[in-house]
C-alpha cells in the first residue's frame, strides 16, 4: 500500500530544501566593500530572521494538513464493502422473504401464520430501506471523501511541484518568499476544497442517522 503521507512529506522536505538554498544564494550576492555595508549586512540578518520564522511557520502549517491525507484506498474498500456486503445481501434478503415458501406455503396455517404473512411487506420494506437509505448512501458519503482525500493530494502535490520549480530561479529572498506565498495559497485551497467534501459527508451521514432513529422502533417490531 503506497503511504501517500510519507511521499508528500518527502516532496515537502525537498522543497524546503530548496527554500534554503534560495536563502544561501540570495546570501550569496550581497558584497561588503565598505564599512558602510555594515548596516546593509545587519538589515540582511534582520530580513533572514523573518525569512526563516516564515519557512518555518510554513512547513509546520503543512505538516498538520498532511496529516489530513488518510488512506483513500481504505476508504473505496469500506464503500465497496457497503455495497457488497450490506446492500447486496439485503437485496438477496428481501427476494429470499418475498419469494419464499412461508409466503404461499398453505399447509402452514392458523393465527401465527396470518401474522407472519401479514408482516412479511413490513420485512421487505425494512431490508429495502437499510439498502437504499443506510448502506449506498454511506458508501456514497465514503466515496465522496475518497474522492476529495485524492483532489486535496492532487492540490498539495501540483503546490509542492510548482513551489519546487520557482524556486529553482529564485534569487533574491523576495522571490523565494513570493514563491511559498503562491504555494501557500494552493495549498489553502485545496484544503478547503477538502473540508466542502468532508461537511457533505457528514451532512450525509447525519442524515443517515437521524433516518435510523426515527425507522429504528419500525424496525424493531
Amino acid at each position: 500500500m503506497v503511504d501517500v503521507q510519507q511521499q508528500v512529506r518527502e516532496l515537502a522536505g525537498r522543497t524546503k530544501q530548496s527554500l534554503l538554498e534560495a536563502r544561501q544564494r540570495a546570501i550569496d550576492e550581497v558584497e561588503i566593500t565598505s564599512p558602510g555595508d555594515v548596516l546593509g549586512v545587519a538589515v540582511l540578518a534582520e530580513v533572514l530572521e523573518e525569512f526563516d520564522t516564515t519557512v518555518d511557520e510554513f512547513y509546520t502549517w503543512l505538516d498538520d494538513k498532511i496529516d489530513y491525507l488518510g488512506m483513500p484506498d481504505e476508504l473505496q474498500l469500506t464503500a465497496s464493502s457497503w455495497i457488497e456486503n450490506v446492500a447486496g445481501t439485503m437485496t438477496g434478503l428481501a427476494q429470499n422473504v418475498e419469494t419464499g415458501d412461508l409466503l404461499v406455503d398453505d399447509n402452514w396455517t392458523g393465527e401465527a401464520a396470518d401474522r407472519y404473512k401479514q408482516r412479511v411487506p413490513d420485512q421487505v420494506d425494512a431490508l429495502a430501506a437499510i439498502r437504499g437509505e443506510y448502506a449506498l448512501p454511506l458508501a456514497s458519503a465514503l466515496n465522496g471523501v475518497k474522492d476529495g482525500v485524492i483532489a486535496f493530494v492532487a492540490g498539495l502535490v501540483v503546490a509542492l511541484l510548482a513551489l519546487g520549480i520557482a524556486l529553482l530561479t529564485a534569487t533574491t529572498l523576495v522571490g523565494a518568499l513570493g514563491a511559498l506565498l503562491v504555494a501557500a495559497g494552493a495549498v489553502y485551497f485545496a484544503v478547503v476544497m477538502l473540508q466542502g467534501g468532508l461537511e457533505s459527508a457528514d451532512a450525509t451521514l447525519r442524515g443517515i442517522l437521524t433516518s435510523l432513529l426515527q425507522r429504528w422502533p419500525a424496525f424493531a417490531h
